[in-house]
C-alpha cells in the first residue's frame, strides 16, 4: 500500500469499438452498453445513492447477494467494508444507506504515526455467510501498554487473522472473535502487513501478506539484518530474506487455508499461533515442491515436507508488497499485484501452482534487484536461488524464480505497462446460467481487470487483459480503459475491484492523492452491463439415454455403453479441448473425479463421445 499517488479521474465519454472485445453473433462492445453508478462516497450528501457514509480510508470490501425466494436471481447486493483505523461498515443495497456496525481495535488506530501499513487491512465474507454470519478480518492488533507514539512502540506487534460473527442486529459480536492466526510481526518495520483476502470455489481462503519490511530505497538494505558481526538480530531490520525468501515465515507471500469450525489443531511454533478453526489443503508450497524434487534431489524434497522448514499454510513465497489478490473462478489460477523496489518494475503475477516469485533477489521478468554490498552465494541465480542469510529459518535452496506475467516499463507492450503501483482486480468467468440482466457479457469471459495508481491525473489507468482459456498467458496487449477503452468509468485511486453475485463490477475508490488519507472523496461504484448480448442458459443434463451411441447422461457424469473402443472429451465453450481419454467397453465417467484429475473447474462445457458408431455431443452445466 505504500507510496500511492494520484490516480486519474476519467470521464464517461464516447469510445471507439475494439475488435479485441467481440463475441460470435453479438455486436462488439461499446461504451454506451455500460452504466456506472457511485453507490456512496465520503460525504454521502454528494451522492443521491447513499446517506451517512462519512468514509475515512476504506481499504477492502466484500459483497453479499440477497436472492429471491427461488434463490435463482439477485434482488440487491449489500457491501461490507473496513476502514484502516478500525471501523467496520455496511452498505444496505435496499435502503441505500451506510452504517457503522462495529470497531476492531488495532495498531493503526492506536499509533500516532499514520504513515504505515498497520490497521484493519482486510475483510472477506464466509462462503456460507447468509446462514452463519461469519466475517474474516486481517489486522494488526493493539499493543498492550504501548504509548501511541508511532513506530517506536512496537515491541510486540502482531499480524492476526480472526473470524467474527454478526449478531441478528447486523453488528459485530466481538465476544465471538475466533483467532485463527496470530504471529509476531516486525519489531522494527511497520510496512507491507498484508490483508486482501478471497475465497475460491472450494471454500479455501487465500490471504496476501507483504514482506513486513521498509526496503524501498533499493540500496541493498533488503539483504541486511542478522550477519556474522551481528548474530543476535532476529527481526527484519530491512531484510527481505527474513520474510520473502524464508519458507518458515508467512511474510512475503500468499497463504491458503480451509476454514473449518470442526478443526481443533493448534500450533504455537515460529513465533505464532496457527489454528484452531482451519485445516490446510493438500498441494501447498511444501507439498508441491517436495513432489517436484522427489526424483532430482530427495534430500531437498524431505526438507520441503518438513513443517518446521516450510509452513504448511504457505502457497506463494517471494513477494514484497502484494496488496491485492484474485482467484480464477473456474480454473483456480492465483493472481495478485506486487509493488516492487523500483516504480518501473511493479508486477502482475498469475500462477497455476505454488511458486517462489523472486523477492528479494529478483523482480519483474527476473531482473536482479539492487544487491548493495552483499556477496550472493555461489550458485545463486534465478534458476537456483539460495537464501544463505543467518536469519533464514526455512529451506536454503529455493525453487526457480517465477517471473511476473506483466511488469511495468517505459512503454506498453504485451508484457509491460507504463504505470506503477500494481493492483490486481478480479478475473471474470461468464456464467450463462446466472439469471441477471446486468452481468458482464460473454465478450469479457476470461478477462482480468488490472488497476494502477500514478502521480499524474492523466497517467493512472485501468486495463482489461484477455487471458488464454487453457494456459495462464495473455491474448494480445492489455487494453487500456482509463481514457481509450470500452469499459470506462470514473475512478479515484482504485484499490480493489470485485464482481458481485449478479455479475456487475464493483470498484473501491480509495480516493486519496497519497497513502493514509481520504482527501479526494473515497467511495464504491458499481458497473452494470446494459447491452443486449446475454446467452441463453444451458439446461442441466438430466438422466437421458442417447440412441445413436448408447450413451447415458447424468447430472454428475455419463456412461458409455459400447462394446468397442471410444474417446471421451470435454471442451470449453471457446472450443478448447480440456482433455481426452480413451475407453473400451462400458465405461462410467464421473465429472467430479475428472475435474480433480485434469484440473478443470465448474462451468459450462461440451461433452463429446466418439467411436466407430458415430459422435455424441451434449452441453453440460457443471455449476
Amino acid at each position: 500500500m505504500k507510496q500511492w499517488k494520484l490516480f486519474c479521474l476519467c470521464a464517461l465519454v464516447s469510445a471507439p469499438i475494439y475488435a479485441q472485445f467481440t463475441y460470435p453473433s453479438c455486436n462488439p462492445l461499446q461504451q454506451s452498453e455500460f452504466q456506472a453508478t457511485e453507490l456512496f462516497n465520503k460525504t454521502g450528501a454528494n451522492s443521491a445513492q447513499a446517506t451517512n457514509s462519512g468514509l475515512n480510508e476504506p481499504v477492502q470490501f466484500d459483497v453479499q447477494g440477497v436472492y429471491n425466494t427461488n434463490g435463482d436471481s439477485v434482488l440487491y447486493t449489500n457491501i461490507y467494508f473496513v476502514e484502516r483505523k478500525g471501523k467496520v461498515k455496511y452498505y444496505d443495497g435496499l435502503a441505500k444507506r451506510v452504517d457503522s456496525i462495529g470497531f476492531i481495535p488495532n495498531w493503526g488506530y492506536q499509533s500516532s504515526n499514520n504513515s504505515n501499513d498497520n490497521g484493519l487491512m482486510g475483510i472477506v465474507l464466509d462462503p456460507n455467510f447468509n446462514t452463519n454470519k461469519w466475517i474474516y478480518f486481517w489486522y494488526t492488533p493493539t499493543i498492550p501498554g504501548a504509548a501511541a507514539t508511532g513506530a517506536s512502540s512496537n515491541a510486540n506487534r502482531r499480524l492476526r487473522l480472526s473470524r467474527i460473527t454478526l449478531t441478528a442486529q447486523n453488528r459485530l459480536d466481538m465476544a465471538s472473535e475466533k483467532i485463527l492466526i496470530d504471529v509476531l510481526g516486525s519489531k522494527t518495520d511497520q510496512y507491507h502487513c498484508g490483508g486482501p483476502m478471497t475465497f475460491d470455489r472450494n471454500g479455501d481462503l487465500w490471504v496476501t501478506i507483504g514482506n513486513n519490511s521498509n526496503d524501498l530505497n533499493g540500496s541493498g538494505s533488503q539483504y541486511a539484518g542478522q550477519t556474522s558481526t551481528s548474530p543476535t538480530a532476529t527481526d527484519s531490520n530491512n531484510s527481505g530474506e527474513w520474510g520473502s525468501a524464508n519458507t518458515a515465515s508467512i511474510r512475503g507471500g500468499v497463504i491458503r487455508i480451509h476454514p473449518d469450525n470442526a478443526a481443533t489443531t493448534v500450533r504455537t511454533d515460529r513465533s505464532g499461533t496457527y489454528g484452531p478453526g482451519y485445516t490446510v489443503p493438500a498441494g501447498n508450497f511444501g507439498d508441491y515442491w517436495a513432489g517436484q524434487f522427489d526424483q532430482s534431489n530427495p534430500t531437498l524434497a524431505a526438507q520441503y515436507r518438513d513443517p518446521s522448514k516450510v509452513l504448511p499454510e504457505v502457497y506463494i513465497k517471494g513477494t514484497r508488497s502484494n496488496y491485492s489478490v484474485a482467484v480464477h473462478p473456474t480454473k483456480g489460477w492465483l493472481a495478485w499485484g506486487d509493488v516492487q523496489y523500483n516504480a518501473t518494475n511493479d508486477e502482475y503475477n498469475l500462477v497455476t501452482h505454488p511458486a517462489f516469485t523472486g523477492m528479494p533477489y529478483f523482480m519483474a521478468n527476473n531482473t536482479p534487484t539492487p544487491a548493495g554490498s552483499i556477496v550472493l552465494p555461489t550458485g545463486h541465480s534465478a534458476a537456483t536461488p539460495i537464501n544463505a542469510s543467518l536469519m533464514n529459518s526455512g529451506v536454503r535452496n529455493l525453487p526457480p524464480a517465477t517471473p511476473a506475467l506483466i511488469w511495468y516499463g517505459t512503454t506498453t507492450t504485451q508484457t509491460t505497462m507504463n504505470n506503477n503501483v500494481a493492483i490486481s482486480g478480479p478475473i471474470y468467468s461468464y456464467n450463462r446460467n446466472l439469471k441477471s440482466s446486468v452481468k458482464f457479457p460473454p465478450h469479457l469471459n476470461n478477462s482480468w481487470v488490472l488497476m494502477t495508481v500514478y502521480g499524474s491525473p492523466s497517467s493512472g489507468q485501468m486495463y482489461i487483459a484477455m487471458l488464454d482459456s487453457i494456459n495462464p498467458v495473455l491474448q494480445g496487449t492489455p487494453q487500456q480503459q482509463g481514457t481509450a477503452g470500452v469499459v470506462r468509468f470514473n475512478v479515484r485511486n482504485p484499490l480493489q475491484a470485485k464482481y458481485g453475485p449478479e455479475g456487475a463490477l464493483y470498484i473501491l475508490n480509495y480516493g486519496s492523492t497519497g497513502a493514509y488519507g481520504s482527501g479526494n472523496n473515497p467511495g464504491i461504484s458499481r458497473i452494470n452491463y446494459t447491452g443486449s448480448c446475454q446467452l441463453a442458459a444451458v439446461p442441466i443434463a438430466k438422466n437421458t439415454r442417447a440412441a445413436n451411441l448408447n450413451v447415458s447422461m447424468f447430472v454428475d457424469g455419463l456412461v458409455v455403453h459400447e462394446g468397442g473402443s471410444h474417446e471421451f472429451s470435454m471442451i470449453d465453450l471457446n472450443g478448447h479441448q480440456i482433455f481426452t481419454v480413451k475407453g473400451i467397453g462400458e465405461t462410467r465417467y464421473s465429472f467430479p473425479k475428472l475435474s480433480a484429475q485434469f484440473g478443470f473447474k465448474k462451468g459450462v462445457y461440451l461433452a463429446r463421445v466418439q467411436s466407430n458408431q458415430g459422435v455424441f455431443t451434449r452441453k453440460v452445466s457443471l455449476l
